[in-house]
């Protein structure tokens, strides 16, 4: 028997909100139930002031699915009229452990007035129910949907004084989220030759350089630094086999076959940021262990996307669904930060992402566990795409995330923008690469909200969402779906109704 919490958001009707999923991949017990009770009012108080109770009374339930609380008519397409549950089955809801009646059930009080039932809700995240209860059948047979509330044939609406009815129960779902990141960076660094004798002031100077690992992408350094000996040079531009370089502290010379480092402007987490916030001296983040951003996950890098009711906080409550990281937390292997560092995630569109696929899977512990009633999501923590894709230079084509579908998924027909039904439901993907340099790079160049958007947006891909560079029209933008910026970090109705169709965990098939 499941939990009640009443928490429900007032947005979505108020009341209170149910999770009928599992909460772990092997729990068996049956979570779609709640216990519904009605008690009778005293019959009498006997001479110690003590409430006496009829027993043996018949005391009738009827179940109604009301009106869904949206008025957007993309979610809630036939208005105040209810019956607009998504489930396929039963979607007004079930009675057990009472005797059926013709629209409902009833119970017999005991000694002390109560009857109760057994009631068993649907799946369908943002399905809702009301119960009435009364002791006159023909009453509660006249009882009938009002909006999200109920009302009897005289149009007075419940709880009158012949029957009561319960709060607004909805469906909520959670994904429960494994989190991992790749282990700290390495060889993010360039070493070679100087092939020049020349002294380095204020001025920009061009020299040029071999280096041991053969050409440098062109502009890669930019805002970076070179070091030869005690000397920090600020780089301004490079080519394939140039550094255009200055130094602010006076004069230094270099001199033909010294030794150099380069490094580009790659600072995750801000360590090498001028003072306060770091000491100025970029490193190539070496040895840094490659993590979300903040103090926390929550403070940044997972701020929209936490255990909340609220959508400033986890958007996906608009469509009743709520993260979870409890259960991965919990279990052995799962939230690993070591999984290997790759510096440039290599693009295989060739192979239909193959690449992207491999490194996502590689230790990705939840694979085979997700269920049409444990949903799951994989989300692996990364540094950059690939070299062409990583915005080094400024201005490059970036990514900040990728979400991979399953091999035998054609990648186009992963991904919707609207459902009408249970089929327009893609399987969507089975998890999300976040290339956490790159969404900082993108963020400092083009003034843009990646290192909070990313997380929630790939996992809104994992659902099967679409948005990005499809065509919005009659949308002015997608919403949270949109790339980095500046669309609203919230989900468009047209997504919100393709998820409150979902009914598999992301990458599996309806």
């Amino acid at each position: 028997m499941s939990a009640v919490t009443n928490d429900n958001p007032a947005s979505l009707g108020g009341g209170s909100r149910i999770f009928p999923g599992k909460q772990s991949h092997n729990d068996m017990t049956n979570r779609k139930t709640v216990k519904v009770k009605a008690q009778l009012a005293p019959a009498y108080y006997d001479d110690k002031g003590l409430p006496v109770y009829s027993s043996n009374e018949k005391i009738y339930f009827r179940n109604f699915d009301v009106d869904d609380p949206s008025s957007d008519s993309t979610i809630d397409s036939n208005g105040n009229a209810g019956g607009d549950n998504r489930a396929l089955v039963n979607p007004t809801g079930t009675f057990s452990n009472c005797t059926a009646t013709s629209n409902g059930c009833y119970g017999v009080t005991n000694s002390n007035g109560l009857a109760e039932a057994t009631f068993t809700v649907t799946t369908q995240p943002g399905d809702n129910f009301v119960i009435a209860a009364s002791t006159d059948n023909n009453y509660i047979n006249g009882v009938s949907i009002n909006g999200t509330g109920l009302k009897d044939s005289a149009n007075q609406s419940l709880p009158t004084s012949r029957a009561k009815r319960t709060n607004l129960l909805s469906v909520w779902r959670k994904v429960h989220l494994e989190v991992d990141s790749m282990t700290t960076v390495g060889n993010n660094v360039t070493n070679g030759r100087v092939q020049d004798a020349v002294t380095v002031g204020s001025s920009p100077v061009w020299v040029d350089i071999s280096s041991f690992t053969g050409d440098l992408e062109p502009s890669r350094f930019q805002g970076g630094q070179m070091t030869s000996g005690t000397y920090r040079f600020e780089v301004l531009d490079n080519t394939e086999d140039q550094v255009q370089i200055q130094y602010n502290n006076g004069s230094a010379t270099l001199f033909y076959n010294s030794l150099f480092q380069l490094f580009d402007d790659d600072d995750f987490n801000d360590s090498d940021s001028p003072p306060p916030t770091g000491d100025g001296t970029l490193d190539g983040d070496d040895g840094e262990n490659v993590t979300f951003r903040g103090a926390n996950k929550f403070t940044e890098t997972f701020s929209r996307l936490q255990p909340s009711t609220d959508v400033s906080l986890n958007p996906f409550a608009a469509a009743y669904i709520e993260p979870s990281y409890t259960w991965a937390e919990g279990q052995s292997g799962m939230n690993d930060e070591n999984v290997p560092f790759e510096l440039n995630v290599t693009r295989d569109p060739v192979n239909n992402f193959d690449a992207e696929r491999d490194v996502t899977n590689r230790d990705r512990d939840s694979s085979g566990m997700e269920q049409d009633d444990f949903w799951i999501g994989y989300i692996l923590i990364g540094y950059q795409y690939a070299t062409f894709l990583d915005n080094d230079p400024t201005g490059e084509l970036a990514f900040s995330g990728w979400s991979v579908a399953d091999s035998n998924v054609v990648q186009n027909n992963a991904f919707t923008n609207s459902a009408s039904s249970f089929g327009d439901v893609p399987e969507g993907a089975i998890g999300s690469l976040l290339y956490i340099e790159v969404m900082r790079d993108f963020d400092l160049a083009a003034n843009a909200d990646c290192l909070i958007r990313t997380v929630p947006h790939e996992l809104g891909h994992q659902f099967g969402l679409a948005g990005d560079f499809t065509n919005p029209s009659p949308l002015p933008n997608w919403g949270l779906m949109d790339g980095c910026g500046p669309a609203p970090l919230t989900l468009v109705p047209t997504h919100i109704n393709v998820l409150r169709y979902r009914f598999s965990s992301p990458g599996l098939p309806f």
